[in-house]
């Protein structure tokens, strides 16, 4: 007969999702969870305008006002077009309810990371079409790292994981459009100049997000009561 530890009091806390004490104490408050499939889906279609406005207002900067000469359809339009039917399909996926709020959100990190990506390879061309081409100020992946935890809501350490994932896609994005466009290999200031801002504003993000969590932490406090699943069960001795 096995005997366990007399006088002993478990108390264990349990969500309706069965998680474990530990992911329950990382976990996001409930009402932005549930909010997430809206969130999810109206971020993307708004970033699938965005994105296809900028392409347009680039290509006509580039060749009707400014002297880069066209040249044709080329692979940044073709993961343009790509980024914008993917966000558009989460859009859609967002709506329909195939996906628990929590699918939702790790999705949306996912789609992070595909939409920086997309925003390197889709805007390179402009800089490899120009042997003295360089970096100016912070490319539109920097601007998408650092906004991105404040529309798709994670934990600290997804958001720091996705942010950091979506940085290496700038060098891999360059990297990318250079193997399939056969082009030359950029100067060390390209590479530089893309990717040394990206991963500064990886950290920015992330500290956007962790301060984000304190907000949510003040402003919705955890407590130890039976709506929040907690209970208290006592060890019968066997």
């Amino acid at each position: 007969m096995a005997h366990g530890p007399s006088n002993t009091t478990r108390i264990l806390k349990v969500d309706g999702g069965g998680r474990t004490p530990l992911s329950v104490s990382r976990a996001l408050p409930r009402h932005v969870i549930t909010r997430a499939g809206s969130r999810v889906g109206n971020a993307a279609l708004m970033w699938a305008g965005a994105y296809a406005v900028a392409i347009t207002l680039n290509e006509y900067a580039a060749h009707r006002i400014g002297t880069v000469p066209p040249h044709g359809w080329n692979i940044g339009h073709t993961t343009a077009l790509a980024f914008v039917v993917i966000s558009a399909a989460l859009y859609v996926v967002s709506r329909l309810g195939v996906l628990s709020p929590e699918r939702l959100l790790d999705l949306g990190l996912l789609y992070e990371v595909v939409g920086g990506f997309a925003v390197v390879l889709g805007t390179t061309a402009g800089m490899v079409w120009d042997p003295h081409a360089h970096i100016l100020g912070l490319s539109w992946v920097s601007v998408w790292i650092v906004g991105f935890p404040f529309v798709i809501p994670a934990t600290p350490r997804r958001a720091a994981l996705a942010a950091f994932a979506t940085a290496l896609m700038a060098p891999a994005g360059l990297a990318a459009w250079h193997l399939l466009s056969g082009t030359p290999m950029s100067p060390p200031r390209v590479w530089s100049g893309l990717t040394v801002p990206t991963f500064i504003c990886a950290g920015i993000a992330t500290a956007g997000s962790r301060l984000l969590r304190v907000v949510q932490d003040h402003a919705y406090p955890r407590t130890p009561t039976p709506m929040d699943g907690s209970s208290i069960r006592p060890h019968i001795r066997q």
